[in-house]
């Protein structure tokens, strides 16, 4: 009991010190253009606009440039380009009228672009954001999933999203995270609710499953080792990862990255993906161990504080338990019921 202990809080640590890989996270980067010309002076202040990393074809945004100004506390002119369109397009003259303001439309023919905005004036240096965007369609982003055509589908009648399932042991489990809308979407991003499902409190994840369908609890979890071919599954289910791991690709990007000890068949159906998990932050959520992780959350208390989830680690072959923060961490959730035969 002791070594367990010892090897639970071990895996606990690794967990906690995750290093941050986000897939496909789009780089801010804000900079002052220069020139042989010593006689131009800096504008003052930074600039700022906001926008998601991830976005869907044809969201739109009003973007609205803030936080630079001339030395003389003049306004400076202001313009934006796409890498798309490579168009730029001037929306104020210097000390002219009006906020600078952007409408941008999503384009639907690419998956990432950079998108700037630059502030200029005469006898001064430029100063630029650059944000590079990553553009999703939902579920259709993540491919690879080796599902067979005929697969049964749930649909959930609060919000009509359609889940795949499949039967593992006795069974039947979704092949997809959930994304019922109590939780927080990726990178708080609207766009990725339904690509990486959204990621749940302890507490919210009891209540997200639709009906008919629950939270797996513990002997849910065993009985999916034991389809397997564990006989006696423990904390620690050995070897069984890869055949939960789905070959996936986001946007054609490989999602679990290749690790010698670890041979993903997908063999089970679970079509689990590194989606990793949450750190409560106020109203936002951090994000950390994507492309590493996949944890999701059992029914099971650990004490007052903290309950159980599962978790999938790139570089092992086992499925180990982890005791989890019920309200600082966000794990992603599947539901789970009773297979009918």
């Amino acid at each position: 009991m002791m070594n367990t202990m010892k090897r639970q809080m071990k895996i606990y640590r690794i967990f906690l010190a995750a290093a941050v890989v986000v897939l496909g996270a789009g780089l801010v980067s804000c900079k002052k253009d220069k020139s042989t010309d010593e006689s131009k002076e800096y504008l003052t202040g930074s600039m700022n606009f906001s926008i998601p990393t991830y976005v869907m074809p044809g969201q739109e945004f009003h973007l609205v440039p803030t936080g630079v100004t001339k030395t003389d506390g003049g306004a400076p002119g202001i313009y934006w380009t796409d890498s798309h369109s490579s168009v730029r397009d001037t929306t104020r003259r210097e000390n002219g009228a009006g906020d600078g303001s952007f409408d941008f439309t999503v384009p639907s023919d690419v998956t990432s672009m950079t998108l700037t905005c630059a502030a200029f004036a005469d006898g001064y240096y430029n100063m630029s954001k650059v944000v590079s965007l990553v553009i999703v369609k939902g579920a259709e982003s993540i491919t690879g999933l080796d599902l067979p055509d005929d697969v049964a589908k749930l649909e959930d009648k609060r919000d009509g999203r359609s889940y795949p399932y499949v039967k593992i042991g006795g069974r039947e489990w979704m092949a997809r995270n959930l994304a019922f809308g109590s939780g927080k979407p990726y990178y708080n991003a609207a766009a990725m609710q339904d690509v990486f499902g959204m990621y749940y409190t302890w507490d919210e994840a009891k209540a997200a499953c639709p009906e008919g369908w629950r939270l797996p609890d513990a002997a849910d979890w065993d009985d999916l080792a034991k389809a397997h071919g564990l006989e006696d599954p423990g904390d620690i289910y050995a070897g069984i990862a890869g055949d939960m791991m789905a070959d996936a690709y986001m946007n054609e990007n490989k999602m679990w990255e290749f690790w010698p000890e670890v041979t993903i068949t997908n063999k089970l159906k679970f079509c689990a993906i590194p989606s990793g998990y949450a750190m409560e932050d106020g109203e936002t959520a951090l994000f950390r161990g994507s492309s590493q992780y996949a944890v999701f959350w059992t029914a099971e208390e650990a004490d007052e504080d903290q309950a159980w989830a599962r978790q999938l680690y790139l570089r092992s072959a086992d499925v180990f338990k982890a005791s989890l923060h019920k309200s600082y961490f966000r794990a992603n959730v599947r539901c789970v019921r009773d297979a009918s035969e």
